[in-house]
């Protein structure tokens, strides 16, 4: 005595379910082969760029291989090092960049401890042409400075 079983009873779990549920349980897979497709995408100018140091000098004009020639070189290297002084623009970058760093350490922990503990009279106004010039793209500022480092004479120079 065996019960008969009708074939609307028996479904597949995968079609009883909505289609908009089966959608969202691919959407993961769809959306893991799209980054990684727009990673790929990201990081080829690297793998070209690296592909291009190793190989002979000729090899940069396309990005039809990403895959370096043979041989490999390291005569990009060796060019490099010797087209200039890196000693002497490692300090210029050095000085610079420590100069900057406690010039503004200075003036910015002392403006933030007047700001905070004092009151005066146009401290409101002082305080929001502080925040514009934060605001002020550097790239924007560049090409006065320039022209004022010509001005004087400082242009190219280790104090400029």
């Amino acid at each position: 005595m065996s019960a008969e079983i009708s074939p609307l009873a028996v479904r597949s779990p995968a079609a009883s379910r909505p289609l908009w549920l089966r959608l969202r349980r691919s959407q993961p897979f769809t959306l893991s082969v799209l980054m990684c497709c727009l990673a790929l995408l990201w990081v080829s100018p690297f793998i070209w760029m690296l592909a291009t140091s190793f190989s002979a000098t000729t090899f940069g004009e396309d990005m039809a291989s990403l895959l370096p020639r043979l041989p490999l070189t390291l005569d990009n290297f060796r060019d490099a090092w010797a087209s200039a002084d890196w000693l002497s623009l490692y300090a210029n970058t050095l000085i610079f960049t420590f100069g900057t760093f406690f010039v503004q350490l200075l003036t910015i922990t002392t403006a933030g401890y007047v700001f905070a503990c004092h009151e005066f009279r146009g401290k409101q106004t002082l305080f929001l042409l502080f925040l514009v010039q934060l605001m002020i793209m550097p790239v924007v500022m560049m090409v006065p400075n320039m022209l004022t480092l010509k001005t004087f004479g400082l242009l190219n120079t280790l104090t400029g």
